[in-house]
Protein backbone atom coordinates (compact mmCIF):
# COMPACT_ATOMS: atom_id res chain seq x y z
CA UNK A 1 0.00 0.00 0.00
CA UNK A 2 1.46 3.46 -0.93
CA UNK A 3 2.87 5.60 1.87
CA UNK A 4 0.30 8.39 2.41
CA UNK A 5 3.12 10.81 3.17
CA UNK A 6 4.64 10.37 -0.31
CA UNK A 7 1.57 9.69 -2.44
CA UNK A 8 -1.36 11.86 -3.40
CA UNK A 9 -4.82 11.32 -4.82
CA UNK A 10 -5.65 12.62 -8.32
CA UNK A 11 -7.12 15.94 -7.17
CA UNK A 12 -4.17 16.88 -4.93
CA UNK A 13 -1.61 15.63 -7.46
CA UNK A 14 -3.29 17.72 -10.17
CA UNK A 15 -3.26 20.78 -7.93
CA UNK A 16 0.43 20.37 -7.00
CA UNK A 17 1.57 19.85 -10.59
CA UNK A 18 -0.77 22.24 -12.37
CA UNK A 19 -2.00 19.43 -14.67
CA UNK A 20 -5.72 18.77 -14.84
CA UNK A 21 -7.28 15.47 -13.81
CA UNK A 22 -8.57 15.09 -17.38
CA UNK A 23 -5.01 15.35 -18.68
CA UNK A 24 -3.83 12.74 -16.17
CA UNK A 25 -6.56 10.41 -17.43
CA UNK A 26 -5.49 11.03 -21.03
CA UNK A 27 -1.87 10.18 -20.19
CA UNK A 28 -3.06 7.06 -18.40
CA UNK A 29 -5.19 5.90 -21.35
CA UNK A 30 -2.23 6.42 -23.70
CA UNK A 31 -0.03 4.31 -21.45
CA UNK A 32 2.25 7.23 -20.54
CA UNK A 33 1.48 7.54 -16.84
CA UNK A 34 0.48 4.64 -14.60
CA UNK A 35 -0.80 5.51 -11.11
CA UNK A 36 -0.51 2.95 -8.34
CA UNK A 37 -3.61 1.61 -6.63
CA UNK A 38 -4.48 1.69 -2.97
CA UNK A 39 -5.92 -1.36 -1.23
CA UNK A 40 -9.33 0.15 -1.89
CA UNK A 41 -8.56 0.48 -5.60
CA UNK A 42 -8.11 4.27 -5.66
CA UNK A 43 -5.50 5.90 -7.89
CA UNK A 44 -2.44 7.35 -6.18
CA UNK A 45 0.53 9.30 -7.51
CA UNK A 46 3.98 9.34 -5.96
CA UNK A 47 7.65 10.11 -6.81
CA UNK A 48 7.78 7.71 -9.78
CA UNK A 49 4.65 9.20 -11.33
CA UNK A 50 5.91 12.74 -10.69
CA UNK A 51 9.18 12.00 -12.48
CA UNK A 52 7.35 10.47 -15.42
CA UNK A 53 4.99 13.46 -15.60
CA UNK A 54 7.98 15.81 -15.78
CA UNK A 55 9.35 13.74 -18.68
CA UNK A 56 6.02 13.93 -20.51
CA UNK A 57 5.73 17.70 -20.05
CA UNK A 58 9.34 18.27 -21.10
CA UNK A 59 8.86 16.31 -24.33
CA UNK A 60 5.57 18.07 -25.00
CA UNK A 61 7.27 21.45 -24.58
CA UNK A 62 9.46 20.81 -27.64
CA UNK A 63 6.50 19.88 -29.80
CA UNK A 64 6.40 16.08 -29.59
CA UNK A 65 2.93 14.52 -29.79
CA UNK A 66 1.64 11.96 -27.33
CA UNK A 67 2.21 9.09 -29.76
CA UNK A 68 5.83 10.14 -30.17
CA UNK A 69 6.26 10.52 -26.42
CA UNK A 70 4.94 7.00 -25.89
CA UNK A 71 7.52 5.62 -28.31
CA UNK A 72 10.37 7.60 -26.79
CA UNK A 73 9.51 6.57 -23.25
CA UNK A 74 9.43 2.96 -24.46
CA UNK A 75 13.10 3.40 -25.36
CA UNK A 76 12.79 2.92 -29.11
CA UNK A 77 16.02 4.40 -30.56
CA UNK A 78 14.55 4.77 -34.06
CA UNK A 79 12.40 7.59 -32.73
CA UNK A 80 15.36 9.85 -32.03
CA UNK A 81 15.29 11.33 -35.53
CA UNK A 82 11.59 12.09 -35.20
CA UNK A 83 12.15 13.71 -31.81
CA UNK A 84 14.90 15.92 -33.20
CA UNK A 85 12.73 16.83 -36.16
CA UNK A 86 9.94 17.83 -33.78
CA UNK A 87 12.38 19.91 -31.74
CA UNK A 88 13.58 21.61 -34.92
CA UNK A 89 9.99 22.39 -35.80
CA UNK A 90 9.36 23.85 -32.36
CA UNK A 91 12.48 26.00 -32.57
CA UNK A 92 11.42 27.23 -36.00
CA UNK A 93 8.09 28.22 -34.53
CA UNK A 94 9.86 30.14 -31.76
CA UNK A 95 12.06 31.80 -34.36
CA UNK A 96 8.98 32.92 -36.29
CA UNK A 97 7.51 34.27 -33.05
CA UNK A 98 10.77 36.10 -32.28
CA UNK A 99 10.82 37.64 -35.76
CA UNK A 100 7.26 38.87 -35.32
CA UNK A 101 8.02 40.21 -31.83
CA UNK A 102 11.06 42.07 -33.17
CA UNK A 103 8.97 43.57 -35.96
CA UNK A 104 6.40 44.84 -33.44
CA UNK A 105 9.07 46.34 -31.17
CA UNK A 106 10.71 48.08 -34.15
CA UNK A 107 7.33 49.44 -35.25
CA UNK A 108 6.78 50.86 -31.76
CA UNK A 109 10.23 52.44 -31.83
CA UNK A 110 9.53 54.05 -35.20
CA UNK A 111 6.24 55.40 -33.88
CA UNK A 112 8.01 57.01 -30.93
CA UNK A 113 10.78 58.36 -33.18
CA UNK A 114 8.15 60.15 -35.30
CA UNK A 115 6.71 61.83 -32.23
CA UNK A 116 3.94 59.32 -31.65
CA UNK A 117 2.86 58.02 -28.25
CA UNK A 118 2.24 54.58 -26.78
CA UNK A 119 -0.59 54.29 -24.29
CA UNK A 120 -0.30 52.09 -21.22
CA UNK A 121 -2.66 49.60 -22.93
CA UNK A 122 -0.44 49.60 -26.03
CA UNK A 123 2.64 48.98 -23.90
CA UNK A 124 1.02 46.12 -21.98
CA UNK A 125 -0.13 44.50 -25.22
CA UNK A 126 3.36 44.86 -26.69
CA UNK A 127 4.92 43.21 -23.64
CA UNK A 128 2.43 40.35 -23.67
CA UNK A 129 2.87 39.68 -27.39
CA UNK A 130 6.67 39.79 -27.34
CA UNK A 131 7.35 37.79 -24.17
CA UNK A 132 8.63 34.27 -24.87
CA UNK A 133 9.83 33.04 -21.48
CA UNK A 134 6.59 31.31 -20.55
CA UNK A 135 3.75 29.73 -22.46
CA UNK A 136 0.55 31.75 -21.93
CA UNK A 137 -2.00 30.17 -19.61
CA UNK A 138 -4.68 30.24 -22.32
CA UNK A 139 -2.41 28.31 -24.71
CA UNK A 140 -1.56 25.66 -22.11
CA UNK A 141 -5.26 25.22 -21.32
CA UNK A 142 -6.17 25.09 -25.01
CA UNK A 143 -3.52 22.49 -25.85
CA UNK A 144 -4.66 20.39 -22.92
CA UNK A 145 -8.24 20.41 -24.21
CA UNK A 146 -7.01 19.53 -27.68
CA UNK A 147 -5.28 16.45 -26.26
CA UNK A 148 -8.55 15.39 -24.66
CA UNK A 149 -10.43 15.56 -27.97
CA UNK A 150 -7.98 14.55 -30.70
CA UNK A 151 -6.38 11.25 -31.59
CA UNK A 152 -2.55 11.10 -31.69
CA UNK A 153 -2.60 11.37 -35.50
CA UNK A 154 -4.96 14.35 -35.36
CA UNK A 155 -2.74 16.05 -32.80
CA UNK A 156 0.29 15.55 -35.01
CA UNK A 157 -1.58 17.14 -37.92
CA UNK A 158 -2.01 20.36 -35.92
CA UNK A 159 1.70 20.96 -35.34
CA UNK A 160 2.40 24.49 -36.44
CA UNK A 161 4.59 25.05 -39.45
CA UNK A 162 7.10 27.86 -39.81
CA UNK A 163 5.25 31.09 -40.51
CA UNK A 164 1.93 29.92 -39.02
CA UNK A 165 2.37 32.00 -35.87
CA UNK A 166 3.19 35.13 -37.88
CA UNK A 167 0.07 34.74 -40.02
CA UNK A 168 -2.11 33.96 -36.99
CA UNK A 169 -0.83 37.02 -35.14
CA UNK A 170 -1.56 39.19 -38.17
CA UNK A 171 -5.09 37.81 -38.48
CA UNK A 172 -5.89 38.26 -34.79
CA UNK A 173 -4.59 41.81 -34.96
CA UNK A 174 -6.89 42.45 -37.94
CA UNK A 175 -9.75 40.83 -36.00
CA UNK A 176 -9.19 43.14 -33.04
CA UNK A 177 -9.12 46.16 -35.34
CA UNK A 178 -12.31 45.21 -37.21
CA UNK A 179 -14.20 44.43 -34.00
CA UNK A 180 -12.77 47.48 -32.25
CA UNK A 181 -14.05 49.90 -34.84
CA UNK A 182 -17.36 48.04 -35.15
CA UNK A 183 -16.99 47.16 -38.82
CA UNK A 184 -20.41 46.34 -40.25
CA UNK A 185 -20.93 42.54 -40.46
CA UNK A 186 -21.72 42.64 -44.19
CA UNK A 187 -19.06 45.19 -45.14
CA UNK A 188 -16.59 43.92 -47.77
CA UNK A 189 -13.77 43.98 -45.20
CA UNK A 190 -15.81 41.83 -42.80
CA UNK A 191 -16.86 39.27 -45.41
CA UNK A 192 -13.34 39.00 -46.81
CA UNK A 193 -11.87 38.57 -43.34
CA UNK A 194 -14.34 35.81 -42.45
CA UNK A 195 -13.40 33.91 -45.62
CA UNK A 196 -9.68 34.10 -44.83
CA UNK A 197 -10.23 33.38 -41.12
CA UNK A 198 -12.14 30.15 -41.76
CA UNK A 199 -9.60 29.03 -44.35
CA UNK A 200 -6.72 29.70 -41.98
CA UNK A 201 -8.22 27.82 -39.05
CA UNK A 202 -8.49 24.69 -41.17
CA UNK A 203 -4.92 25.17 -42.38
CA UNK A 204 -3.84 25.14 -38.73
CA UNK A 205 -5.77 21.88 -38.30
CA UNK A 206 -3.77 20.16 -41.03
CA UNK A 207 -6.45 20.79 -43.65
CA UNK A 208 -9.08 18.65 -41.92
CA UNK A 209 -12.57 20.09 -41.44
CA UNK A 210 -13.29 17.48 -38.74
CA UNK A 211 -10.16 18.38 -36.74
CA UNK A 212 -10.94 22.08 -37.16
CA UNK A 213 -14.39 21.45 -35.67
CA UNK A 214 -12.92 19.70 -32.64
CA UNK A 215 -10.34 22.46 -32.26
CA UNK A 216 -13.12 25.07 -32.27
CA UNK A 217 -14.93 23.17 -29.51
CA UNK A 218 -11.70 23.04 -27.49
CA UNK A 219 -11.24 26.78 -27.95
CA UNK A 220 -14.79 27.55 -26.82
CA UNK A 221 -14.28 25.43 -23.70
CA UNK A 222 -10.99 27.20 -23.00
CA UNK A 223 -12.52 30.65 -23.36
CA UNK A 224 -15.37 29.70 -21.01
CA UNK A 225 -12.93 30.18 -18.12
CA UNK A 226 -12.70 33.97 -17.49
CA UNK A 227 -9.30 33.69 -15.78
CA UNK A 228 -7.79 31.86 -18.74
CA UNK A 229 -9.57 33.97 -21.36
CA UNK A 230 -8.01 37.20 -20.06
CA UNK A 231 -4.65 36.37 -21.65
CA UNK A 232 -6.03 35.17 -24.99
CA UNK A 233 -5.18 36.99 -28.25
CA UNK A 234 -8.84 37.96 -28.60
CA UNK A 235 -11.77 37.91 -26.23
CA UNK A 236 -15.56 38.12 -25.89
CA UNK A 237 -15.87 41.31 -27.95
CA UNK A 238 -14.09 39.76 -30.92
CA UNK A 239 -16.00 36.49 -30.54
CA UNK A 240 -19.28 38.43 -30.53
CA UNK A 241 -18.20 40.26 -33.69
CA UNK A 242 -17.36 36.97 -35.44
CA UNK A 243 -20.79 35.61 -34.50
CA UNK A 244 -22.44 38.78 -35.81
CA UNK A 245 -20.73 38.34 -39.18
CA UNK A 246 -21.78 34.69 -39.43
CA UNK A 247 -25.37 35.51 -38.47
CA UNK A 248 -25.53 38.46 -40.87
CA UNK A 249 -24.16 36.39 -43.75
CA UNK A 250 -26.75 33.66 -43.12
CA UNK A 251 -29.60 36.18 -42.89
CA UNK A 252 -28.46 37.95 -46.07
CA UNK A 253 -28.22 34.67 -47.93
CA UNK A 254 -31.81 33.81 -47.00
CA UNK A 255 -32.93 37.24 -48.19
CA UNK A 256 -31.15 36.63 -51.48
CA UNK A 257 -32.94 33.28 -51.85
CA UNK A 258 -36.22 35.13 -51.41
CA UNK A 259 -35.15 37.60 -54.08
CA UNK A 260 -34.23 34.74 -56.42
CA UNK A 261 -37.64 33.17 -55.81
CA UNK A 262 -39.31 36.46 -56.75
CA UNK A 263 -37.27 36.77 -59.95
CA UNK A 264 -38.12 33.18 -60.88
CA UNK A 265 -41.85 33.77 -60.29
CA UNK A 266 -41.72 36.90 -62.43
CA UNK A 267 -40.13 34.98 -65.27
CA UNK A 268 -36.88 36.96 -65.17
CA UNK A 269 -34.11 35.94 -67.55
CA UNK A 270 -31.40 34.01 -65.59
CA UNK A 271 -28.85 35.78 -67.82
CA UNK A 272 -30.15 39.27 -66.93
CA UNK A 273 -28.02 41.73 -64.98
CA UNK A 274 -30.12 41.49 -61.76
CA UNK A 275 -29.88 37.68 -61.82
CA UNK A 276 -26.12 37.63 -62.40
CA UNK A 277 -25.51 40.29 -59.73
CA UNK A 278 -27.58 38.29 -57.25
CA UNK A 279 -25.64 35.08 -57.90
CA UNK A 280 -22.28 36.85 -57.68
CA UNK A 281 -23.28 38.30 -54.29
CA UNK A 282 -24.39 34.87 -53.10
CA UNK A 283 -21.06 33.36 -54.13
CA UNK A 284 -19.17 36.04 -52.25
CA UNK A 285 -21.17 35.44 -49.08
CA UNK A 286 -21.03 31.65 -49.33
CA UNK A 287 -17.23 31.87 -49.58
CA UNK A 288 -17.25 33.63 -46.22
CA UNK A 289 -19.65 31.08 -44.77
CA UNK A 290 -17.86 27.98 -46.07
CA UNK A 291 -14.40 29.29 -46.95
CA UNK A 292 -12.77 26.56 -44.89
CA UNK A 293 -13.65 24.05 -47.59
CA UNK A 294 -11.60 23.61 -50.72
CA UNK A 295 -12.99 25.10 -53.93
CA UNK A 296 -13.60 21.60 -55.30
CA UNK A 297 -15.46 20.59 -52.13
CA UNK A 298 -17.54 23.77 -52.21
CA UNK A 299 -18.47 23.03 -55.80
CA UNK A 300 -19.61 19.52 -54.93
CA UNK A 301 -21.71 20.74 -52.02
CA UNK A 302 -23.31 23.57 -53.98
CA UNK A 303 -24.25 21.32 -56.86
CA UNK A 304 -25.71 18.73 -54.46
CA UNK A 305 -27.70 21.39 -52.61
CA UNK A 306 -29.24 22.69 -55.83
CA UNK A 307 -30.20 19.16 -56.85
CA UNK A 308 -31.86 18.70 -53.48
CA UNK A 309 -33.41 22.17 -53.70
CA UNK A 310 -31.65 23.37 -50.56
CA UNK A 311 -29.72 26.55 -49.84
CA UNK A 312 -27.12 27.70 -47.36
CA UNK A 313 -28.14 27.05 -43.78
CA UNK A 314 -30.77 24.52 -44.85
CA UNK A 315 -33.03 27.02 -46.60
CA UNK A 316 -35.73 25.29 -48.65
CA UNK A 317 -35.78 26.22 -52.32
CA UNK A 318 -38.71 25.81 -54.68
CA UNK A 319 -37.93 23.89 -57.84
CA UNK A 320 -38.26 27.04 -59.93
CA UNK A 321 -35.85 28.93 -57.65
CA UNK A 322 -33.26 26.16 -57.75
CA UNK A 323 -33.52 25.98 -61.55
CA UNK A 324 -33.26 29.75 -61.87
CA UNK A 325 -30.11 29.88 -59.69
CA UNK A 326 -28.52 26.96 -61.53
CA UNK A 327 -29.09 28.63 -64.90
CA UNK A 328 -27.82 32.01 -63.71
CA UNK A 329 -24.79 30.33 -62.16
CA UNK A 330 -24.08 28.43 -65.38
CA UNK A 331 -24.26 31.71 -67.27
CA UNK A 332 -21.63 33.25 -64.97
CA UNK A 333 -19.42 30.19 -65.42
CA UNK A 334 -19.72 30.51 -69.18
CA UNK A 335 -18.71 34.17 -69.00
CA UNK A 336 -15.83 33.74 -66.55
CA UNK A 337 -14.74 30.19 -67.29
CA UNK A 338 -14.64 29.36 -63.59
CA UNK A 339 -16.73 28.59 -60.56
CA UNK A 340 -19.30 25.98 -59.50
CA UNK A 341 -23.05 26.57 -59.23
CA UNK A 342 -24.17 28.70 -56.34
CA UNK A 343 -26.30 27.38 -53.51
Amino acid sequence: MPDPARYFGPAEFARKTGVSIKALRVYERRGLLAPVRTSAGWRAYGPVQLERLHEILALKSIGIGLAGIAELLAGQPADLAAALAAQSQALQARLAHAELALHRVESAQQKLAKGGRLSVADLITLIQETTMDAQPAYLSAYLQRLEERLTPDELDSTRHRRGWERSYAALTQELRELAGRGEAPLAPASVDFMRRWSQFLVLGAGGSEAVAGKASEAWRDTMADPEVARGAPYGPAEQAWLRSVTEAVTAQMRALYDRAAGLARDGADPASAPALALVLRMRCLSDAYAGHRSQARQGELRAAMLRERRGLGGAKLAEGTATFLAEASARIDALTGAGPPVA
